[in-house]
């Protein structure tokens, strides 16, 4: 559940500074993390399917839908991979930032890394690991709730 004052319905181009959460208004519409600093916005679409799509949307006036602002992200640290092209909508730890692995929407569909968040403490530049399991919360300690839960660990083929 959540508290009318943790929410607003609007436009993605009005999110918050940070991460939020868009929920779709209705079924066909997937949901979005939208992260914006001083720089620009960025949102990455994601459903069921697996599918990661980012594009710009500073100026977009066409995706709405309940926008849940100053999210966090938890990754599974059992999830870990290493592989030099994680799968799409993998999370990546590299240094001080935390990226997703998606799709540009450029016309090409090419991969690309989205900087989700910033500013974390310093690892070595050369050492990442990234995470196939990984959820979007709101809250800290007993008020925490666990809004999206995504899970893109490809599936063992069997023989």
């Amino acid at each position: 559940m959540l508290s009318p004052t943790e929410f607003a319905v609007d436009y993605i181009r009005n999110a918050a500074l940070g991460l939020t959460l868009v929920l779709p208004r209705n079924e066909s519409d997937p949901p979005l993390l939208v992260t914006r600093n001083h720089t620009g916005s960025r949102a990455i679409l994601f459903d069921h399917k697996g599918h990661f799509v980012v594009f710009e949307c500073h100026n977009d006036h066409t995706w709405d839908g309940i926008l849940i602002p100053n999210v966090a992200i938890e990754v599974d640290e059992t999830s870990i991979v290493i592989d030099n092209q994680p799968p799409l909508g993998s999370l990546t730890r590299e240094d001080t930032h935390l990226i997703i692995h998606a799709l540009e929407n450029d016309g090409f569909k090419s991969r690309t890394k989205v900087t989700i968040a910033s500013d974390l403490p310093h690892g070595d530049q050369y050492l990442s690991a990234s995470f196939t399991k990984w959820q979007i919360c709101l809250g800290n300690g007993p008020t925490k709730r666990v809004l999206k839960q995504v899970n893109v660990t490809p599936e063992r083929k069997k023989y």
